[in-house]
C-alpha cells in the first residue's frame, strides 16, 4: 500500500490526495475495491478477492458509499451523489493503479490481473530490479495467467 500511496492516489470520493498528511487527519481504511459482499454473492475465488490486489487506501467515508454493492453500481452512485464527471471518478480510479473499464464493467478476472501487473510493476521500480516468476507455472496457476 506504501507505493499506492507513492502514487498520489486520491480518493474516489473527495478526490483528496491520499498522503501521510491526509492519512493522520483521516485515516484511510484498507478497503476492497470490489466489495466483499459483492464478491461473496457472485462466489468469485476469496484468496483473490480478499487479497492485496482488491485492496486499496479509501476514507472512512468512501467505504460506506461503496458498501457491498458492484463497482457499476457504486461508480455512478459517486458520480450522482458526489456531482463528480466520469473523466474525474476515472482519474480518481486510475490513480490507485486501477483499469477503470475492467472496473466499471464487474469484470473482475480482467481488473484482477491488470492491478496484479500494476503493483508488481511498482514494486520493481522502487526496487530498481525485476520480481522473479512473474512468467513461472506456479504464478500462471495462482493467477490464472502469466503477470509479465
Amino acid at each position: 500500500m506504501a507505493l499506492v500511496f507513492r502514487e498520489n492516489c486520491l480518493d474516489f470520493v473527495d478526490g483528496a490526495t491520499m498522503t501521510m498528511v491526509k492519512s493522520m487527519e483521516t485515516p484511510p481504511d484498507i478497503h476492497h475495491i470490489f466489495p466483499r459482499a459483492y464478491c461473496e454473492r457472485k462466489g468469485l475465488d476469496r484468496t483473490k478477492w480478499n487479497s492485496i490486489v482488491n485492496k486499496t487506501p479509501l476514507i472512512a467515508r468512501t467505504n460506506r458509499e461503496i458498501g457491498g454493492i458492484a463497482p457499476s453500481k457504486y461508480l455512478p452512485k459517486i458520480m450522482k451523489d458526489e456531482q463528480v464527471d466520469g473523466a474525474e471518478l476515472r482519474k480518481r480510479a486510475e490513480s490507485h493503479l486501477i483499469d477503470y473499464d475492467a472496473l466499471a464493467s464487474d469484470d473482475f478476472d480482467t481488473f484482477f490481473l491488470d492491478r496484479a501487473r500494476r503493483l508488481l510493476d511498482a514494486i520493481e521500480e522502487a526496487m530498481g530490479k525485476e520480481v522473479p516468476d512473474r512468467a513461472s507455472d506456479e504464478t500462471a496457476a495462482a493467477f490464472g495467467s502469466k503477470l509479465c
